[in-house]
C-alpha cells in the first residue's frame, strides 16, 4: 500500500460531512440540464431521493415565502447571476423549518459563457435560533432598562465588563467619557470616595453596596443605589463580579438574591459570629446545636480557621438568621450585625 492510498481528498471530507446530515450540495450542468443533489441535501430538505428528482425550481419552491426572493430564479442562474452567500429558511414537507446557510458559485466556459452552477447548504438552525433568541431577549432587557432605569452588569476576571450600552443614553457623560472612567456618571464630589470603597471591596472579595448621586442627561442629579457582589466557583475563588444599579427610590423590601446572600456570607468572620451569639445570648455549644455543626467546627469558624467557602459557614449563618440575626452590608463596605 502506498502513501497515496492513506490520504483523504476534499470529496472524502465532503461525503463525511454530508453523511452527518448537517450539509448538502447540488450542481447543475447547463448544456445537458443535468442536476445532481447529494444525499445530505435530500436529508436537509426532508425529501426521499427515490421519490423526488433534483431540480432547482423544486429547491427554490421549498424556501420560506419571505426568503424566496433571496435566491435567484432558474433563468437568472442560467445567465450566471448567482450570489455567493446568504441565509434562508426552508419549509420541509412535514411542516418543520430549517435555517440553511447557502454558498454558491458559477463556472464559466473559456468564451465567458456560464457553463454550470454548484452550491452547498449548511444547517445553521441551532445557531440562528440562538441568535434570534438572544436578540429578542436583548430587546426585552433594553425595554426594561429604559423603563426602570436599572442596569445589570458583570465583569468576569480577565474579560471586559459586560453591560448593555443603552443605559448610558440616560446619563450626562458620553460613551467615550464612561470608557475612560467607569465612575464618570457619579458626581465629582463623590467619585473618588466611591472609587476607594469599591477598590477595597474588590481587593478583599467583599459585597459592596451604596447610594451615590448620578449625573443624568439634562443636567439632573439623581440618587442611584448599586450592589456589587463576588461570584465564586466551588473552590471559593472569585471568577466574576456581578452588579445592579437602579434608582435609590425603589423599594428596599425586595428579596435578596442567592448571589447577594452568598456574597454577604463570604464577609462573615469570626467576630461577626461572636457578636451574633452575643445578641442571642448563645454559647458556642448552642450555635453548634442549632446549626448541626460540631463544637470544634464552630470554634474554628470563630477563629477564622475554616476555609472561606466551607459549607459549615453557610450552616452557621443560616442558624443565626433563623434566630433573628441579620447581616447587613453598609455603604462603607463594612458588615453590621443586628437582631430583629
Amino acid at each position: 500500500m502506498n502513501a497515496s492510498d492513506l490520504t483523504f481528498t476534499s470529496s472524502d471530507f465532503l461525503r463525511l460531512l454530508d453523511a452527518r446530515g448537517l450539509t448538502g450540495s447540488w450542481c447543475w450542468v447547463f448544456a445537458t440540464n443535468t442536476q445532481v443533489w447529494s444525499p445530505g441535501l435530500f436529508h436537509l430538505l426532508g425529501l426521499q431521493p427515490h421519490l423526488s428528482s433534483p431540480g432547482y425550481d423544486l429547491l427554490r419552491g421549498m424556501l420560506h415565502p419571505e426568503d424566496r426572493d433571496m435566491i435567484e430564479t432558474a433563468a437568472q442562474v442560467l445567465q450566471g447571476d448567482l450570489r455567493r452567500e446568504r441565509v434562508v429558511r426552508v419549509i420541509r414537507p412535514d411542516g418543520t423549518m430549517r435555517i440553511l446557510s447557502a454558498n454558491s458559485e458559477v463556472r464559466y466556459a473559456p468564451d465567458g459563457r456560464p457553463r454550470s452552477a454548484m452550491g452547498t447548504f449548511l444547517d445553521v438552525t441551532d445557531r440562528e435560533s440562538l441568535r434570534l433568541t438572544q436578540t429578542a431577549r436583548q430587546r426585552q432587557y433594553l425595554a426594561l432598562v429604559e423603563q426602570s432605569r436599572t442596569l445589570v452588569f458583570s465583569h468576569r476576571i480577565g474579560w471586559e465588563t459586560q453591560a448593555y450600552p443603552s443605559f448610558s443614553a440616560l446619563l450626562a457623560p458620553d460613551d467615550e467619557e464612561l470608557a475612560a472612567d467607569n465612575l464618570a456618571a457619579i458626581v465629582k464630589e463623590q467619585r473618588e470616595t466611591t472609587r476607594e470603597i469599591r477598590l477595597h471591596a474588590l481587593a478583599h472579595g467583599l459585597v459592596h453596596q451604596g447610594t451615590t448621586q448620578f449625573r443624568m442627561a439634562g443636567g439632573i442629579r439623581e440618587p442611584f443605589r448599586s450592589v456589587i457582589v463576588p461570584v465564586r466557583n466551588l473552590a471559593g475563588e472569585i471568577v466574576e463580579w456581578a452588579g445592579v444599579t437602579g434608582p435609590a427610590g425603589q423599594s428596599s423590601g425586595q428579596a435578596v438574591s442567592d448571589g447577594v446572600r452568598q456574597g454577604l456570607e463570604q464577609m462573615v468572620r469570626g467576630r461577626h459570629l461572636r457578636a451574633a451569639r452575643g445578641l442571642l445570648d448563645w454559647s458556642m455549644s448552642a450555635l453548634a446545636e442549632a446549626s448541626g455543626l460540631s463544637l470544634s467546627t464552630v470554634r474554628r469558624l470563630e477563629e477564622d480557621a475554616e476555609a472561606q467557602a466551607d459549607r459549615s459557614r453557610h450552616k452557621a449563618v443560616a442558624a443565626l438568621r433563623g434566630a433573628g440575626i441579620r447581616f447587613l452590608s453598609l455603604d462603607d463596605g463594612t458588615l453590621a450585625v443586628a437582631r430583629f
